[in-house]
Parts: C-alpha cells; sequence; structure tokens
C-alpha cells in the first residue's frame, strides 16, 4: 500500500515539472512530519491522512519553504569598549574604573 501512496504523487509532481531529487524532499518531508506528529500523540500511521497531505503538494509545503519564519534576530553587540584607564564616557572626567567601571 505504501508504494501505491507514494507512487502517484510521485509521478504526478514529476509530470508538473519538478525535479526528481525535489520531488522525494517533499515527500519526505511530508513523511517527517506525519512520524512527528505520530510520536507526539501516540497515535497509529494514518495512510489516508497521509494519502491527503499527499494530494496536497506541492502547495501543502508553501508555509515552510518561503521563509515564512520569522526571521532571525541579530544579536545585540555593545559599541566600543572602553578601557579601564581610559575616561568615562558619562563625561565626569575620571577615570573610567573609578567611575562607572565599578
Amino acid at each position: 500500500m505504501t508504494q501505491c501512496v507514494q507512487g502517484k504523487p510521485f509521478n504526478r509532481l514529476v509530470a508538473e515539472g519538478f525535479e526528481e531529487n525535489e520531488t522525494k524532499e517533499m515527500i519526505a518531508s511530508v513523511l517527517t512530519e506525519e512520524m512527528f506528529y505520530m510520536m507526539k500523540n501516540e497515535e497509529h500511521f494514518d495512510a489516508e491522512r497521509y494519502a491527503e497531505k499527499l494530494s496536497l503538494l506541492p502547495g501543502y509545503l508553501k508555509g515552510y519553504d518561503d521563509g515564512d519564519a520569522a526571521p532571525v534576530p541579530e544579536p545585540v553587540r555593545g559599541g566600543p569598549s572602553v578601557g579601564r584607564n581610559e575616561p568615562c564616557p558619562c563625561g565626569s572626567g575620571k577615570k573610567y574604573k573609578k567611575c562607572c567601571g565599578k
């Protein structure tokens, strides 16, 4: 039964113009998601649900591959560090180690 479920979407996607490796990756993504769902919810494999997801390819994966995820924020980097013996940036005229560097 697995061969039947995987064969039709594979042939359909290749006929639509997707490369074989790209098609295999899409099918593997759906299978991986299905396996994660089964383990998370402690359920048995549901061939009908899997076949339904495969029938929705490639549109089923649009949200995953188009960069819709939130961008990774850049780490906050401070300005240039002040040496211990340099004047304090607060403007007091004291050395940093005797003023704000305590």
